[in-house]
């Protein structure tokens, strides 16, 4: 419906054409966005910094590290590089390519940088399971009297869940109430439960989720019952996933963990009742996939 209002547009400007792009983007059709990006490029019209934000975003989406790289270029060309949220997009942009070091060169060299710039690269190394670092460089901007915000902390506790840090993500989140007044939220708990659960700390995870509204549980319940699995406590396991599929009855990863979790042990009368009961919705397990990056496109910037 947006693309056909989109294209009754007679005389499209560039909001018009960035607004469409943010949609695909938003919506991860990442390669439609490119593709509309190189028609505004026919149409000769001056880039501004949304634009190159939403492209940016799309090439974070494909992992297209040679395209990323030309929009860089263009960036300073047109001596764009002091606009502070071009650059938080390439850092984010490049770490999410695999190009770390970059992302850590530009942060470095950003002039003015303020929260938002920190909690990008924070979060960038978050993604890449670096917590050594990530925590340094969150010491760091405390030392720089940059006071951090629910972003900066739900990137450095889950940069503590990725690195298995029990004892430092515990320290982490306790100094979000005791010394910043902040109120936990559903992404924090989620951390902590992911960070519990996968240090065999079930029980402690399981009493985090219980802060939790009803409605906001289910990612949290997910990660434990993935972690009753693995640490082999059916008990909590039953447990916990019935108050998931209560929760999300039309989720189908959530049938296939606690058919996984029965499975395991060995309840297989268990198992053929979740698989009914998914196959009765008409639920079907979506597949994964992966990326690659073909060097043949180029965006002519």
């Amino acid at each position: 419906m947006r693309r056909q209002i989109f294209s009754r547009i007679k005389y499209k400007d560039l909001v018009s054409w960035t607004s469409m792009m943010m949609g695909y983007v938003y919506h991860g059709h990442a390669d439609e966005a490119i593709a509309l990006f190189r028609l505004i490029q026919r149409e000769k019209l001056a880039l501004d910094a949304v634009t190159l934000i939403s492209l940016l975003q799309a090439f974070a989406q494909l992992g297209c590290l040679t395209l990323a790289k030309e929009v860089h270029c263009y960036i300073y060309r047109v001596l764009m590089e002091r606009n502070r949220s071009i650059i938080n997009s390439l850092v984010t942009t490049y770490a999410k390519c695999g190009e770390l070091n970059m992302a850590r060169n530009l942060f470095e060299h950003m002039i003015g940088r303020r929260l938002t710039s920190w909690n990008t690269i924070i979060a960038a190394y978050g993604m890449h399971g670096n917590c050594i670092e990530a925590l340094k460089l969150f010491n760091q901007m405390k030392n720089e009297k940059v006071t951090p915000d629910e972003v900066t902390f739900t990137s450095v506790l889950s940069a503590c869940s990725h690195s298995g840090l029990v004892e430092e993500g515990l320290h982490v989140f306790r100094s979000m109430t005791n010394n910043y007044s902040i109120v936990p939220c559903e992404e924090h708990y989620g951390c902590m439960v992911d960070l519990l659960s996968r240090a065999g700390r079930l029980e402690e995870a399981y009493d985090l989720v219980k802060c939790l509204p009803p409605r906001q549980s289910a990612p949290a319940l997910g990660a434990l019952l993935a972690a009753c699995r693995d640490h082999k406590n059916t008990d909590m396991g039953e447990v916990v996933g019935r108050r998931l599929l209560d929760l999300v009855p039309e989720n189908s990863s959530a049938y296939a963990l606690v058919s996984n979790l029965y499975a395991e042990s060995g309840k297989w009368d268990e198992v053929a009742r979740i698989r009914a009961m998914a196959k009765q919705r008409g639920l079907k397990r979506i597949p994964g996939y992966s990326l690659i990056e073909l060097d043949n496109q180029v965006c002519e910037m």
